[in-house]
């Protein structure tokens, strides 16, 4: 094994972990799978410096460990395991990380009434955070009735309309659960802020909720990045500054972030996306393209074959895939915006930039079912350009040129980047 440090644990291809010890650290970083039957044989050969565990593996690596920090005891889940001469140390670092995260978007939870979604370590972890921070009464929501009396049923939320803050830290809103969300946000009024753990997609469903709701709301990349930072602190026995972790943290959102070009046809998205993406190193992803290699038939041949319906289901589908991806930059068909799902998908891990063209600049075309004439894209102008400015993070207008757009777009990354550093 070449690296000495590195991540444990089943999947962890979605793991932003090897880029952040690796921009703090300055060292290599591995991610390991580990199927179960594995995992005692990795750790008796005990051939790493320090390793990082990520599920299903945070209370199973305990009976293996020589030392167990009293917190990481206390909460039956350990994170971060340090090799010192041939013993193995274990200590929970997600609690510094969830810290972090809840002092970036509270301000106060004293004598607040908590939900937290989930039981398992990750909850655990929430709740001490949250006691110390002297939240009241806090309450977990499962499945399954509970033997413990602040365990209720989803069902039985609803005996808790005034929940201020929700905390989620199940997986339902990535993976295979990517387009779910574990609750209606509708149903609380007195919210005050949600938190969600989940890190990739950087928008779930929820969250996408309460940014819709106008609640105060955060993802978990906080919590991974001042996780990692302590981790790394008890691996090299340096200590990181919070600076250094804030910038990192600016940094991975947008490395992480898409940019997703949205507009009428004939503006120029494909143009712009793929000047755009040789501009920032990213890969550029042409949405009507990965539909045409998903279908195996061209756009006009979908739409003569089942009309917009047909077409649009094939899109949809495409964006399912598509959306999954981070650090692209993505280039929709004109219609993407249509559907409220593909609005949801296109937001999960993406910023919206409208390209906005006048009418008058834009010139029908025959290979374009739905805009064939002068009449027909004038009729789909009028229909279309409420959707776009309400689904556009950032309207980009008053360019001539395709690089005009591209240097737009990139001042207001920068711009977005100055505002997260200060």
């Amino acid at each position: 094994m070449k690296e000495r440090y590195g991540l444990i644990g089943l999947p962890v291809g979605h793991s932003h972990s090897a880029r952040i010890h690796e921009r703090l650290g300055g060292y290599e970083y591995g991610l390991w799978p580990l199927e179960a039957d594995a995992l005692a044989s990795f750790l008796d050969a005990r051939d790493f410096d320090g390793i990082n565990v990520t599920m299903p593996y945070k209370s199973a690596v305990i009976e293996h460990l020589d030392v167990v920090d009293q917190l990481a005891a206390r909460l039956g889940a350990v994170n971060t395991i340090v090799r010192r001469g041939d013993s193995l140390f274990g200590f929970n670092t997600d609690v510094d990380g969830f810290r972090a995260l809840l002092q970036s978007v509270a301000p106060t939870v004293r004598e607040q009434k908590v939900l937290i979604l989930g039981t398992g370590a990750t909850s655990r972890t929430a709740r001490l955070v949250l006691e110390e921070a002297g939240a009241h009464p806090i309450w977990n929501v499962s499945r399954e009735p509970g033997d413990e009396a602040s365990v209720i049923t989803y069902d039985e939320t609803s005996a808790h309309r005034d929940a201020q803050w929700i905390v989620n830290t199940t997986p339902v809103g990535m993976g295979e659960h990517f387009d779910e969300a574990p609750i209606d946000l509708q149903a609380f009024p007195a919210l005050r802020g949600v938190i969600d753990v989940i890190y990739n997609p950087l928008a779930t469903p929820l969250l996408q909720q309460a940014r819709a709701l106008r609640i105060p709301h955060a993802n978990g990349l906080r919590m991974l990045v001042f996780q990692a930072a302590k981790a790394m602190e008890h691996f090299t026995g340096e200590r990181i500054d919070v600076s250094e972790a804030e910038n990192t943290l600016c940094a991975l959102t947008e490395e992480t972030e898409n940019v997703v070009l949205i507009g009428m046809p004939g503006v120029g998205k494909s143009t712009v996306g793929r000047l755009l993406g040789r501009s920032l190193g990213r890969r550029f992803v042409d949405l009507d393209a990965e539909i045409v290699k998903e279908t195996g038939h061209s756009i006009p041949e979908l739409f003569a074959q089942g009309g917009e319906a047909v077409f649009r289901d094939a899109e949809t589908r495409a964006l399912q895939k598509v959306a999954r991806e981070s650090g692209i930059v993505l280039s929709t068909g004109g219609g993407a915006v249509l559907r409220e799902a593909n609005r949801r998908l296109l937001r999960a891990n993406g910023r919206l930039y409208f390209l906005d063209r006048p009418l008058e600049t834009l010139e029908p075309s025959e290979d374009r079912p739905l805009a064939p004439s002068r009449e027909k894209l004038a009729a789909l102008y009028a229909e279309r350009l409420p959707l776009y400015r309400d689904a556009a993070d950032v309207i980009v207008s008053g360019y001539r040129e395709a690089m005009e757009a591209v240097g737009i777009i990139r001042r207001d990354r920068k711009r977005r980047q100055r505002k997260d550093r200060s």
